[in-house]
C-alpha cells in the first residue's frame, strides 16, 4: 500500500500519537514526540506559616523537603524609611523586591531550604512598629524570576509583571498603612493570608490562580479598598520543569488514498489554568463526496487544572477509493477561547 503521511503533534508538553491501520496491508507507524524532562515534584505552594508582632517576628517552618522558601514581610513605618532584614535556618536569604514609597513597607525574600525544619526571623529597621512575616514553601521550584515593586497613594492595589517562563506561580505581599480593612481580591486572585493590628494597619499575601505564560503580562490585584495608600511586591516563582510555549495554529495533514482506517489520539495542552473549551473543525482540499471519506473529531474538549495535559483530540480517516493515488489534505482548525491555546502541527508516520 502507498505510504501515508498523516500525523499530528502538539508544540507543548510531550505527546504520543498512536496510529493504527485496520484492514491495511502494512501497519501504520507510530510517532512519538520526545517527552520533556520531568521534575521530581510539580511546582506547588505547599504551606504558609505566619506571625505578627512589633519590631521583630519569627516563624517556625516544619519543612522536610528541599524547596524554595519565600519570606513575605510587611511592616508599619514612615514613607520611604521602613525596611527589614530576614535571617534564619542557616539559609542564605536574598531580597527579591521592596516597596516602601508609600507609608509602610512590603518585601519579598527567598532562600533554598535543605530538607530540615527551620525558623525565619524578620527585623524592622524602624523599631516599635507592627511587622508581619509569612513564609511560603514551594516544591518543584527553581528560583525567582520577574519581580515588580509598586506603591500607590490611593486606588486598588495592583502590580503588573511579565513572567520570564511558563508554568510559574505569581504571588505578592502588600501593606496598607491607612486602615485595618481586609482586601477584596480581583477575579483570578486568591488571598493567602491577611492580618490587621490595633494601629489600623493591614498586611496580606496573595497569588494568581493561573500559571504563567512566558512573556505574557499578568496583573496581581485587589478591587477594594480604593482610598488607602499601599505598597505591593509581586514575584514570579519559577518552575523547575516549565512546560514549553503553547501556540495556536491551523495546519494540514496530507494523505495518500488507500483502503485504510486510521485513528489518531493526541494529548493536548492548555494555558493558563482554568476551564478551556476547544472546538476542532476539519475540511478537505480538494472537496470530495462524503462517500469517499469519513472523518470525525471530538469537537468539545473540556479540561480543568493548571498547565498540563488535557483530554485527547481524535479523528479518523477512511477512504474506499482504491483506484486513485492523488494526495488529499485534511485541514484541522483549533478554535480556542481566550483562556487557552491549542496547537496542531504536522508530523509523519507510515
Amino acid at each position: 500500500m502507498a505510504g501515508l503521511l498523516f500525523g499530528l503533534t502538539l508544540t507543548v508538553l510531550s505527546a504520543t500519537l498512536d496510529v493504527t491501520a485496520a484492514n491495511a496491508a502494512e501497519p501504520a507507524g507510530a510517532v512519538t514526540v520526545a517527552p520533556v524532562g520531568t521534575a521530581t515534584k510539580p511546582l506547588a505552594q505547599r504551606s504558609v506559616h505566619s506571625g505578627l508582632a512589633r519590631s521583630r517576628v519569627s516563624v517556625a517552618v516544619p519543612s522536610h523537603l528541599v524547596e524554595v522558601a519565600v519570606a513575605w514581610v510587611s511592616a508599619d513605618g514612615r514613607a520611604g524609611g521602613q525596611s527589614a532584614t530576614v535571617t534564619g535556618g542557616g539559609l542564605t536569604w536574598r531580597l527579591a523586591g521592596r516597596a516602601n514609597a508609600s507609608a509602610g513597607d512590603a518585601e519579598a525574600w527567598y532562600a533554598t531550604t535543605v530538607g530540615v525544619p527551620f525558623t525565619v526571623t524578620a527585623v524592622a529597621a524602624q523599631p516599635g512598629l507592627g511587622i508581619q512575616l509569612a513564609v511560603s514553601t514551594y516544591t518543584g521550584a527553581s528560583g525567582i524570576g520577574a519581580v515588580t515593586s509598586v506603591s500607590g497613594e490611593s486606588g486598588a492595589p495592583s502590580a503588573g509583571l511579565t513572567p520570564q517562563a511558563n508554568g510559574s506561580i505569581v504571588a505578592a505581599v502588600g501593606m496598607d498603612w491607612d486602615w485595618a480593612i481586609l482586601r477584596t481580591p480581583a477575579p483570578g486572585n486568591t488571598i493567602d493570608r491577611q492580618d490587621t493590628d490595633s494601629d489600623q494597619d493591614t498586611y496580606w499575601e496573595q497569588h494568581l490562580d493561573a500559571r504563567s505564560q512566558s512573556g505574557t503580562a499578568v496583573t496581581i490585584a485587589d478591587t477594594a479598598p480604593t482610598a488607602d495608600e499601599w505598597n505591593l511586591v509581586a514575584i514570579e516563582v519559577l518552575s523547575a520543569n516549565p512546560p514549553p510555549t503553547c501556540k495556536t495554529a491551523a495546519d494540514t495533514v496530507e494523505g495518500k488514498k488507500a483502503a485504510v482506517f486510521l485513528t489518531l489520539n493526541v494529548s493536548w495542552c492548555y494555558t493558563p489554568a482554568g476551564v478551556v473549551s476547544s472546538n476542532a473543525t476539519y475540511s478537505y482540499t480538494p472537496a470530495r463526496n462524503a462517500s469517499y471519506y469519513y472523518a470525525q473529531l471530538n469537537k468539545n474538549v473540556y479540561a480543568t487544572g493548571e498547565v498540563g495535559f488535557g483530554s485527547s483530540v481524535s479523528y479518523s480517516y477512511f477512504n474506499l477509493d482504491l483506484g486513485t493515488t492523488d494526495g488529499e489534505i485534511l485541514v484541522l482548525n483549533a478554535l480556542i477561547d481566550t483562556r487557552g491555546q491549542l496547537s496542531f502541527n504536522q508530523n509523519t508516520g507510515g
